[in-house]
Formats: C-alpha cells, sequence, structure tokens
C-alpha cells in the first residue's frame, strides 16, 4: 500500500455528518467559545479570569504553581501572573510558600474568591438551564451521551501520546 493512501483518515458511519457545516468538530470549537464568551459577558468578567477561577476552584489546598496554571490554561505564565495579581488585589486570591520548595509559591483562592466562584458555577447552571430551555429530553440525552463519548475518547488520547500516528492522523513532531 503506498503511503499517502496508508496515511488517508480511515471513513466511518459519522464521516459525512462531520463534513457538513464545518464538521460536528468545528460545531464543537464554535459553541465552546460562544457559550464561554457569553457567559463572560453575562457575568460580566473576563474569560481569561473565569477560566483561572475555575482552574482554582476545582485545585482547592495546598494551591496550584503558576506555572502548572498557564500549562492548564493553555496560556503563558506572564499571563496568568498578570490575572493573579489583579485577582490578589481584590481579594479573590491569596498566594502561600511551597511547602517542599520555599522559593516557589502556590495561589490558592481566598474565602471570599471560594464564595465569588461557587457562586459563578451556580450561574453557569442557570445559564444552561436557559439556553436548553424547550429542548426535548430525548435530544438532551442523545447530545450528552455523544458529547460524553466524544470527551472520554479525546481524554484516552490524551493519555496514550503518538496514538494518533495510527488513525492516520499525520506523523506528528516527534
Amino acid at each position: 500500500m503506498d503511503r499517502a493512501k496508508a496515511n488517508r483518515p480511515r471513513k466511518s458511519k459519522a464521516q459525512p455528518l462531520l463534513h457538513e457545516k464545518g464538521g460536528l468538530l468545528g460545531e464543537l470549537v464554535h459553541l465552546h467559545l460562544g457559550l464561554f464568551q457569553l457567559f463572560a459577558q453575562e457575568v460580566g468578567y473576563s474569560m481569561a479570569r473565569l477560566k483561572l477561577v475555575h482552574e482554582l476552584l476545582h485545585e482547592g489546598q495546598p494551591g496550584v504553581g503558576i506555572s502548572e496554571l498557564a500549562f492548564r490554561l493553555g496560556v503563558t505564565p506572564a499571563l496568568v501572573t498578570r490575572q493573579v495579581q489583579e485577582l490578589e488585589a481584590e481579594g479573590w486570591v491569596r498566594r502561600r510558600k511551597a511547602p517542599r520548595d520555599g522559593r516557589r509559591s502556590l495561589v490558592l483562592l481566598s474565602a471570599q474568591g471560594r464564595r465569588e466562584g461557587v457562586r459563578l458555577h451556580a450561574g453557569v447552571h442557570d445559564f444552561e438551564a436557559l439556553l436548553l430551555d424547550g429542548l426535548g429530553r430525548e435530544d438532551l440525552a442523545t447530545a450528552e451521551r455523544v458529547l460524553s463519548t466524544v470527551r472520554a475518547r479525546v481524554e484516552s488520547r490524551l493519555r496514550t501520546p503518538g496514538r494518533h500516528r495510527d488513525a492516520g492522523l499525520g506523523e506528528g513532531r516527534g
């Protein structure tokens, strides 16, 4: 079999759906960004702040370092530092020395930041209910099942580096 043919993506039953109107994955990306932007507008905070508070809300004690936060958020440490400084000035976060390395500081939500994070999290549920109002239970159950399956596959592939090469998606960077 020639190399070009071997590297073509395999056909699946879902393929016709994936190529209509930009494809399912394209729709998911646009939906995710649109939802995040709309929610940020609704609550009056930047997307960067919401993402950072979300990470810290789910981190808990003992906190997390700036570099780790930057990695999780897909941004530079300088951007996270700037956001942390703003949140710190507003009393939403605090820093403490890392137990094993006193040169590093860990970031965690203050009591006020935790209250605000919990309030925002509850707001997400209200926001979701507003957007999904009028959709049928079966449609919602199907959408949730499909999205959960796709998420599980993505997470599985993230835990298995290099697996994409077997699917004919390219050689990767090394």
